[in-house]
């Protein structure tokens, strides 16, 4: 399916959406509930979602922004796939590979350290969608530059 350059950044900011929604639940379930400390709780969630915040707005807006001028790059009408660049491609099974040997290996142990992680990364895609914000107003502005040219 062919999308417009506007369609595709709508396209990655609703995955980058929905991934941050899915690793802040999965993070959740069980490994909330699996903290015997009110305090550890609370404090893991508080620096979870400070410190992710933070890295979505600083770090990850920009991962965004660069997103977004791949779209720009590419053709205005072009397959569903070209939301992301390549690389992104092969670097995502790495980080589902290490979010398994995360619950694997600290889960059982550490869920603080789990819930930490989940939430804190979550939290910085959510906020980083904010880089998408600017991409679709300067993606329409190379739509008419290329009409009128």
């Amino acid at each position: 399916m062919k999308l417009t350059r506007t369609g595709r950044v709508r396209v990655a900011t609703a995955v980058w959406l929905a991934v941050g929604v899915m690793l802040i639940v999965r993070g959740f379930f069980p490994y909330f509930y699996n903290i015997e400390s009110t305090g550890v709780r609370v404090l893991t969630l508080v620096l979870a979602l400070v410190i992710g915040v933070a890295k979505g707005i600083f770090v990850i807006a920009k991962s965004a922004e660069r997103t977004a001028a791949y779209i720009r790059r590419r053709p205005h009408h072009d397959w569903v796939w070209f939301s992301f660049h390549p690389v992104l491609y092969l670097v995502i099974p790495l980080m589902i590979g290490m979010g398994i040997a995360l619950r694997v290996y600290a889960g059982p142990t550490m869920p603080w350290l789990v819930l930490g992680v989940y939430v804190g990364i979550g939290a910085a895609m959510i906020a980083g969608t904010r880089g998408f914000k600017a991409a679709v107003a300067e993606v329409e502005e190379v739509r008419v530059v290329e009409s009128e040219g």
